[in-house]
C-alpha cells in the first residue's frame, strides 16, 4: 500500500479558490486522507493563513518551498498527485492499495496525468506504463469553478465531511440553481 503523496502547486490561484466551504487545496488534502495517505508533501507557496486545524490529524503535511522546506524528503513508494484534477477517494483508494513494481500513470480523457504512481528510486528515465481512467474516476479543474459539470461531479464524489460548518456548505450550495 502506498501511504505518501506529493502535490505540486502549479496554479495557486485555483488552488485556493473556494469549492463548496473548502478550498481546493483543502479537499485534495482531504481526499488523500480519506483515501489512506498517512503524509503528503505539498511544492508551493504555503497559503496564510493555512487552515491545519480543519484538516484531519490523520495526515502530517510538509511543505517544499523557497520560504519553507520539509527536513523529511518523499522516498518511493508514493503518488505524483495533479493540482488540476479531482479525484473520488474511492478511486484514490483502490490505486494505493493495489500498486505494482513498476512505475504507473493514470491519465484523464484528455491524455492529462492525474496520478503517477511511484514505485521505486532510479537513475534512469523510464517512460511509465499509462492507464486511462474512466471518464468519472476525474474531473479536469478549468475557471469557472462553479460549472454544472463540475456540480455534479461533486454531489456524485461528496467526501465524509468531519465539520458540521462544511455539510452547512454543502447543502447551501447544492440549494443554488
Amino acid at each position: 500500500m502506498i501511504n505518501r503523496a506529493i502535490l505540486m502547486l502549479g496554479h495557486r490561484g485555483i488552488s485556493q479558490e473556494n469549492l463548496v466551504g473548502m478550498s481546493v487545496l483543502e479537499r485534495q488534502i482531504l481526499t488523500a486522507a480519506q483515501a489512506g495517505i498517512g503524509e503528503i508533501w505539498i511544492g508551493g507557496h504555503k497559503p496564510d493563513p493555512f487552515p491545519q486545524d480543519s484538516l484531519p490529524q490523520t495526515i502530517s503535511i510538509h511543505w517544499i518551498s523557497s520560504q519553507n522546506s520539509s527536513s523529511e524528503k518523499c522516498e518511493p513508494p508514493y503518488l505524483a498527485l495533479s493540482d488540476q484534477h479531482l479525484i473520488p477517494v474511492d478511486k484514490l483508494r483502490e490505486i494505493t492499495k493495489n500498486s505494482t513494481q513498476e512505475t504507473v500513470s493514470f491519465v484523464d480523457s484528455q491524455g492529462r496525468s492525474v496520478i503517477q504512481a511511484v514505485m521505486r528510486k532510479t537513475e534512469e528515465f523510464l517512460v511509465p506504463q499509462t492507464i486511462k481512467l474512466n471518464s468519472d474516476d476525474a474531473i479536469f479543474l478549468e475557471r469557472p469553478l462553479s460549472s454544472p459539470a463540475l456540480s455534479k461531479w461533486l454531489r456524485a464524489h461528496s467526501l465524509k465531511q468531519e465539520k458540521s460548518s462544511w455539510t452547512s456548505s454543502l447543502k447551501s450550495f447544492f440549494r443554488k440553481p
